[in-house]
């Protein structure tokens, strides 16, 4: 007999485009004669209504599974050419009808991104698909968040209220159970870190840029008209608009980071020279090089001759020289009238002695704001369309660059890890096989979002990181029946009684999955530096573990509002996040009985001096700084500064970490230590490694 077993189990993760919407491009089979209609409105991500209008071929009901985003006539199979607009799967849970053709249908979960005002929205069957058709459906659930054994999976807690009625002859036993309201919360402990990709959704926002200039190929695809967050249909022109004038194909599985028109400094600038053609400087009236921002080791992109290189001199507002390493790509300096952009890293990737001059004043924010992965093109002769596997994370104007990766497989990216005030949230996918390798049991649990997170490492260790908790809003999966068939829950086109939560989606299997390949992070690479200047610290080398805990205070709302489903729906209807808390905690073999210099605070008495100032060095409260970092190898590393931006000062949200507690206790260690307890303002984390895209 088959079983199910733990080590046939796979959790998978992906980002959301808002709270409880599974991002996903699903294609189902049509069922034949069901209904048609066109969404009245655009939809964005988090809507769960669909006025719709021009109903056709029959009525909706609930319990039908429709999907969105069918451009042209309906068909029994999936061709590309009916899916050229983003295509998801819901659930009906709720109809209201205005009139024979128009109406509002309720969705049993948000979409997940943008859908155009008329786009088809057809009645489908929860059957199997075709082969042709599952080649369209495109899981986004292929994030793997490291190496685990263990899964507290946030299955349905429900509250269950036994009531006792007097006078009814049944004694000290309860009459009626009454049913409250629903929980989901689970937790993610222990996960052997492969890379960053699980602290970004217990902080904020994460930003992706290419650092390798050699890696990038030629900027000649353009956005076609505006592309807003949500998106994930991008309509594409410009010169390029053939896959033969491209050094990298635009094609499925190709890496793109995409810059903004309207933020990128020197877009759509005209490079004028005083020497003519050939010159190896910029020198532009338009520009404003200083004021905006531009570094030493920022991106100069030709987009008409197709050059790369980076910023060696800022000389002025409107000259520039380029580093003397020259240019690579199929020009080596600029002409005059060549168009180019500047692309701004947030930090300069390239150190000062490597590069002609000096570094420029001012703090670079960067104006990347991320990489993506191609999911689908769309192509008869000229390229026209692509489809992101992910929802695009801000606007972007027209003529905005899609530039593609020559080589994803031996670039360099640098991902930096903000805080936000809004949470991501994400998706979990758990998938279990039997056995015999089949028969998977699929729960995927929507609208996670992170109320305490962990990182931790201690000696003889790796880097762990921990999503202590996470609350979610619900949970759908694949089984569609209960025993009781005869009961009808839902009168739609799902067999027998039709299961509360019962949904159409891709089943996720390890082909799906991008599994990294790459080391832990080992205590060996770790460093931690307590106190002193960013430009003087010093490794603190006596650190025997340490642990920083992030807790969001998330809240899950039940609001006083309609729902359906049966009156089976009562689960939060969203998330919100409260206070922030960062904690730093360490045990310390400390340090010999000698004196520190300087800002050091190694010593073995100086963390005692430190409790006893409690963070005021004379000028108000100020505490001190923290950074961890892990470098595993070159151009692979992580950093963690404690406050975010590495300085501890006086004055209202500029202080650091501050000590609270450093027992001095003597016991049997054979040297004196302590556990210290800090408490954090921010936290910001910088990671170097070769992944394209974190979720």
């Amino acid at each position: 007999m088959a079983i199910y077993r733990p080590d046939q189990a796979q959790l998978s993760f992906a980002s959301e485009g808002a709270q409880g919407a599974d991002s996903e491009l699903k294609v189902a089979a049509y069922k034949g004669s069901g209904a048609v209609a066109l969404t009245l409105a655009a939809l964005t991500p988090g809507m769960s209504e669909i006025h719709y209008t021009d109903l056709a071929t029959s009525t909706w009901t609930v319990g039908d599974f429709v999907q969105i985003g069918v451009l042209t006539s309906v068909a029994t199979t999936a061709v590309a050419s009916s899916h050229t607009n983003p295509y998801e799967v819901r659930r009906i849970e709720n109809v209201s009808v205005t009139n024979s053709t128009t109406g509002t249908i309720r969705l049993d979960r948000p979409v997940a991104f943008n859908h155009k005002a008329d786009s088809r929205i057809i009645e489908v069957d929860a059957a199997a698909n075709s082969a042709a058709q599952e080649a369209l459906s495109i899981p986004s659930m292929r994030f793997i968040p490291g190496a685990y054994t263990s899964v507290t999976v946030p299955d349905l807690t429900p509250t269950l209220e036994p009531r006792y009625f007097l006078g009814n002859g049944n004694r000290r036993n309860f009459t009626e159970v009454y049913r409250g309201s629903q929980a989901y919360s689970g937790s993610l402990g222990g996960v052997t870190a492969l890379n960053g990709f699980m602290l970004r959704f217990g902080i904020g926002d994460v930003r992706t840029a290419l650092l390798t200039d050699n890696d990038y190929g030629k900027a000649d695809y353009l956005i076609n008209g505006t592309a807003s967050a949500g998106d994930m249909h991008i309509y594409v022109d410009g010169t390029g608009a053939t896959v033969s004038n491209h050094d990298t194909a635009l094609v499925a599985g190709a890496f793109v980071q995409i810059i903004d028109y309207n933020t990128v400094i020197g877009a759509a600038q005209t490079a004028v020279h005083d020497g003519g053609d050939g010159t190896a400087f910029l020198n532009d009236g338009d520009a404003t090089f200083v004021t905006a921002g531009v570094q030493v080791g920022d991106i100069i992109y030709n987009t008409t001759g197709k050059g790369v290189g980076r910023v060696g001199t800022v000389n002025s507002e409107t000259r520039l020289t380029p580093d003397a390493n020259g240019f690579k790509g199929n020009q080596d300096d600029f002409d005059d009238g060549d168009k180019y952009l500047i692309i701004t890293q947030g930090t300069n990737p390239v150190a000062a002695s490597t590069v002609s001059g000096t570094v420029s004043a001012g703090a670079n924010t960067g104006t990347v704001t991320g990489t993506y992965k191609v999911a689908r093109t769309i192509a008869t002769g000229p390229m026209t369309d692509i489809f992101l596997e992910t929802p695009l994370k801000e606007d972007y104007a027209d003529n905005s660059f899609i530039i593609p990766f020559v080589d994803e497989s031996t670039s360099v990216y640098q991902h930096v890890i903000t805080e936000s005030n809004l949470l991501p949230t994400m998706t979990w996918h758990l998938r279990m096989l039997d056995s015999s390798e089949g028969n998977p049991f699929i729960r995927r649990s929507l609208g996670g979002m992170v109320d305490s997170m962990s990182i931790s490492a201690d000696e003889g260790g790796m880097l762990t990181v921990g999503w202590d908790t996470v609350n979610f809003m619900g949970t759908v999966h694949n089984l569609e029946n209960h025993l009781t068939a005869s009961t009808n829950l839902y009168s739609g086109d799902s067999a027998g009684a039709g299961m509360p939560g019962f949904a159409v989606m891709h089943d996720v299997t390890d082909s799906d999955i991008d599994f990294d390949t790459t080391e832990p992070y080992y205590f060996s690479e770790g460093a931690v530096y307590i106190g002193g200047a960013a430009d003087t610290r010093e490794e603190f080398a006596r650190i025997r573990d340490f642990s920083i805990s992030v807790s969001n205070a998330v809240e899950q709302r039940y609001y006083i509002s309609s729902r359906h489903g049966n009156g089976r729906r009562r689960g939060p209807n969203e998330m919100r996040e409260g206070r922030r808390e960062y904690t730093f905690s360490a045990t310390v073999s400390l340090n010999d009985s000698s004196d520190t210099t300087g800002t050091d605070i190694g010593g073995a008495l100086e963390l005692y001096k430190q409790l006893l100032l409690e963070g005021n060095y004379g000028s108000g409260s100020q505490g001190f700084n923290v950074r961890l970092t892990f470098v595993r190898g070159t151009n692979d590393t992580m950093v963690i500064d404690l406050p975010g931006d590495a300085t501890a000062a006086t004055g209202l949200a500029q202080g650091g970490v501050f000590l609270r507690g450093a027992p001095h206790d003597i016991g049997e260690d054979p040297t004196m230590q302590t556990s210290i307890d800090c408490v954090a303002r921010n936290m910001k984390i910088v990671i170097t490694d070769g992944v394209p895209v974190y979720p």
